[in-house]
C-alpha cells in the first residue's frame, strides 16, 4: 500500500500593507490612504481582469462611488487599471482591475500594485479605535486581509478613581 499526501495549503499571492496609520478625529474626513499589494507569485501576474472588494470598518465613504469614473476620481491605481465598478455601499466597494504588465506580458514578483484613496474620500466613524479596510480577494490573486489605516481618537480624557473618595472640611487658622 502506498500513501501519498497532496499539498492542500494555499500560497499567498500578495503581501498587503498600508503607507501610514494616522490618528484622526471621529466623524471627520480622513487623509489619503494607500493600500499596497506586493505580488508574491513567483511567475508574476498577467493582465487578466480581477475582482476585489474593500470593506470599511469604523469608516464610510464621504460620497459613495456611483460609477466607474467616480471611483477612478476618488481612488487611483499604480501598476494597475481600475476597469469597472461592480457595487458600492456606504462602507464597501467592489470593483475590477487589470494589472499593468511589461513587455514580457507579466507583472513581476516583487512589484507593488497601489490603490490610493484620495484625501477626504473617507469619513472616520464615531467610535474610538482603529479604522480598518478588509480586502476581500473574491475572484483575484489578491490575498484577503484586514489592514488598520487610521486610529480614531477623541479629545476627551476619562479618569477612574478606585477606592473611596475622602472629603475634608475647610480648616481656618483663627
Amino acid at each position: 500500500m502506498v500513501v501519498t499526501l497532496a499539498p492542500t495549503m494555499a500560497f499567498a499571492t500578495t503581501t498587503n500593507t498600508v503607507s501610514s496609520v494616522p490618528t484622526v478625529a471621529s466623524s471627520e474626513k480622513m487623509p489619503a490612504v494607500t493600500l499596497d499589494l506586493e505580488v508574491k507569485d513567483p511567475t508574476g501576474w498577467d493582465a487578466t481582469e480581477q475582482t476585489i472588494k474593500f470593506n470599511l470598518k469604523n469608516a464610510e465613504w464621504d460620497s459613495k462611488p456611483s460609477t466607474t469614473d467616480v471611483l477612478k476620481n476618488i481612488m487611483t491605481a499604480e501598476n494597475a487599471e481600475i476597469t469597472g465598478l461592480i457595487s458600492a455601499s456606504d462602507n464597501s466597494v467592489e470593483f475590477t482591475f487589470k494589472p499593468t504588465v511589461g513587455d514580457d506580458k507579466k507583472l513581476a514578483k516583487g512589484k507593488v500594485i497601489s490603490f490610493a484613496i484620495k484625501k477626504d474620500a473617507l469619513k472616520s466613524g464615531s467610535e474610538n479605535g482603529p479604522v480598518e479596510i478588509s480586502i476581500d480577494g473574491l475572484d483575484s490573486k489578491v490575498t484577503s486581509s484586514t489592514l488598520t489605516v487610521a486610529n480614531v481618537a477623541s479629545s476627551s480624557t476619562v479618569a477612574t478613581v478606585n477606592g473611596s473618595v475622602k472629603s475634608y472640611g475647610r480648616v481656618s487658622n483663627q
